[in-house]
């Protein structure tokens, strides 16, 4: 599953302006268990002198590519950054805009989990539905038997047009 575009960038903000260091973010990445290979990326990136936004958008790309797996990893990198506490290394000058986006992110964050949800309830009323619908009820045999009885006498009938109207009935 692909994290939306706009968690996307709220995240990659997020982590541009609150861990800032490109070694720092690198560090991130490994402990939040971003795979080796797509951290050795992310170095030539870096060497490239990419910024961090278009990284981040790498690897949530990367992550994506690898489905049940890569969701697990950017949750966790979601997870790491929406609890983000240490902001006494972000330079002075900065520091204000570090809190904006992370303030930013988290309200990203909890309208994402609460669409999510959504979803998993609408999902579930779904599925409980469709099995309600498809669970066998008891036969009422008195009803069967007159429905039997009332088609086998429409169905003798040779007025084509009055046995169709019985039919409709």
């Amino acid at each position: 599953m692909r994290l939306p575009q706009d968690l996307a960038n709220l995240l990659a903000i997020a982590i541009r302006d609150v861990i800032w260091f490109q070694k720092n973010v690198r560090s991130f990445l490994a402990e939040s268990a971003v795979p080796p290979a797509v951290l050795v990326e992310t170095d030539t990136m870096r060497r490239e002198k990419k910024a961090t936004i278009p990284i981040i958008h790498h690897v949530l790309d990367r992550l994506a590519e690898n489905g049940a797996e890569g969701f697990a990893v950017a949750r966790k990198m979601l997870t790491r950054i929406f609890y983000w506490n240490d902001l006494h290394s972000v330079p002075a000058d900065r520091k204000d805009s570090a809190i904006n986006s992370l303030k930013a992110f988290r309200d990203g964050f909890e309208r994402f989990r609460k669409q999510q949800e959504y979803q998993e309830e609408v999902e579930r009323a779904s599925h409980d539905d469709r099995v309600k619908r498809s669970s066998i009820r008891a036969i009422d045999h008195e009803r069967l038997q007159f429905f039997r009885i009332h088609f086998d006498k429409v169905y003798a009938m040779t007025d084509r047009q009055q046995r169709g109207m019985n039919f409709k009935n």
